[in-house]
């Protein structure tokens, strides 16, 4: 921890040759610290965004699965601080091990539930749903209804009007040769033989 003070005062003294006594010192100390060394910070040190999936956690990433990508990642943070060949090596000696410890638990984790199904269909549709996704009820996840689904366009529609309003309508190049003028009723059985 570096305390801010003598440093400052060393800063004041070498910078602008001002004694720490000088009554202004604290101002003038936080006014460099908010400027002068805040713009140091900024081009020195680089800006990372950090984001994080939230997810719910899989049932077969167990303990061991979790020492292997916290040595991975261990062993990563070491070669990206001394970029050398042989710490390389490791790391990429232990994703691969990381890697192929999660394929196995992975597959060991679903033939044990498949297994523990035995012939039972709804069993074992109950154990594959999650895995294909199909557990999350989708009906109700949102918000959107019909109503507010034509509002938007209705709002949409009239925008464009409004943006539009005292504009040349635009150039046409072509026009069509044949017109639809009427429409001739259609009975239900004739639909259903068209779409059949």
């Amino acid at each position: 921890m570096v305390n801010f003070g003598p440093l400052m005062a060393e800063i004041g003294l070498v910078v602008w040759g001002i004694p720490a006594n000088f009554s202004g010192f604290r101002v003038l100390a936080a006014l460099l610290h908010a400027t002068l060394l805040c713009d140091i910070a900024d081009k020195t040190a680089h800006v990372c965004t950090i984001s994080r999936r939230p997810g719910r956690p899989t049932p077969w990433f167990k303990d061991e699965c979790r020492a292997e990508r916290h040595c991975c990642r261990r062993l990563e943070r070491r070669y990206r601080r001394t970029q050398r060949a042989e710490d390389r090596r490791r790391w990429v000696d232990a994703a691969r091990r990381r890697l192929c410890l999660n394929r196995a638990k992975y597959e060991e984790y679903w033939l044990g539930r498949l297994n523990e199904c035995g012939r039972s269909s709804s069993l074992l549709w109950r154990s594959l749903s999650p895995l294909l996704g199909r557990d999350h009820d989708v009906s109700g996840s949102t918000d959107h209804i019909a109503d507010s689904f034509a509002e938007f366009f209705d709002n949409k529609v009239r925008d464009v009007g409004l943006a539009t309003a005292g504009l040349p309508p635009p150039p046409t190049s072509r026009t069509a040769s044949s017109l639809l003028e009427s429409f001739r009723p259609c009975t239900q059985t004739e639909v259903h033989r068209i779409i059949m």
